[in-house]
């Protein structure tokens, strides 16, 4: 699923969790974030969230073109591993 917008923050990220899930529930487990420049926490949350519903439905979690910001932040809160996200060189 192509993350719309060009924003994942607090005023829409319910908004996208419910694009998310649905693609989940279609089989649909890559969330590609080519389209975002900004991101703040709401988005590790979603990114969370999406990794159990793929693994509670059997869908393959793979995240695609993860801004840095958003990849720091992952980081930054320590659950980068858990996503998946590779360890900057």
């Amino acid at each position: 699923m192509k993350i719309p917008g060009t924003e994942i923050t607090m005023q829409n990220a319910q908004e996208i969790i419910r694009a998310g899930d649905a693609a989940v529930k279609s089989g649909d487990g890559a969330f590609d974030f080519s389209g975002i420049r900004r991101a703040d926490s709401s988005a590790v949350a979603a990114l969370l969230h999406w990794k159990r519903l793929c693994r509670s439905s059997g869908a393959e979690f793979r995240i695609e073109a993860l801004p840095e910001g958003l990849s720091v932040l992952c980081r930054l809160y320590g659950v980068d591993r858990i996503l998946g996200i590779p360890a900057r060189s």
